[in-house]
């Protein structure tokens, strides 16, 4: 698990790739205002928690790698992360990824394919993304968990989408949808 890393406060890069690491506490990120760029690619990670359920500020942070690793879910409704513009989610076990286009404002350049994705959370995704010109690299002739290619997703799905996802979360900070 990685935790207690809250005595590197000046920490620019942390870079953990091809290690073990089984779990992420996103809690360890806390007070590491400094910190630019979080790679853990290649790992064993399955989980990424926030336990305490509070805000996560990485103010500085630009690059986030969590490619190849054994994710099934994601959320990031604690995460606090305004300047991130690149994400790495690609080679997991994702169906979904709860508070992405929240969590990341600034946004250019995202990585997903390999994942057996919701299609009605792709659909929604691949439109806001577009929306904002961010770089979606390999996903759009992908297929989601039906088997549905991406560019055949229909827009009516997003009601049942909303209920999903409000139920699995919990709580996703600020306005995901839109109307």
């Amino acid at each position: 698990m990685l935790s207690r890393l809250s005595n590197a406060t000046k920490l620019n890069e942390l870079v953990l790739n091809d290690n073990e690491i089984e779990s992420v506490d996103l809690n360890s990120f806390q007070g590491l205002t400094d910190l630019r760029v979080i790679a853990l690619q290649r790992n064993n990670i399955t989980s990424i928690s926030s336990g305490q359920h509070k805000l996560i500020p990485l103010p500085s942070l630009v690059d986030f790698y969590l490619d190849q690793n054994h994710l099934t879910e994601l959320s990031f409704s604690s995460l606090l992360a305004e300047s991130v513009t690149t994400v790495h989610f690609d080679e997991n076990r994702l169906t979904m990824v709860l508070g992405l286009t929240s969590a990341f404002p600034a946004l250019t350049t995202i990585r997903l394919h390999g994942n057996p994705l919701d299609c009605a959370w792709t659909k929604y995704v691949l439109e806001e993304l577009q929306s904002r010109n961010v770089t979606v690299a390999d996903l759009r002739e992908g297929t989601c968990l039906n088997g549905t290619t991406v560019e055949r997703l229909v827009p009516e799905q997003k009601p049942k989408l909303r209920s999903v996802l409000e139920a699995r979360a919990g709580r996703i900070r600020g306005r995901v949808f839109r109307d």
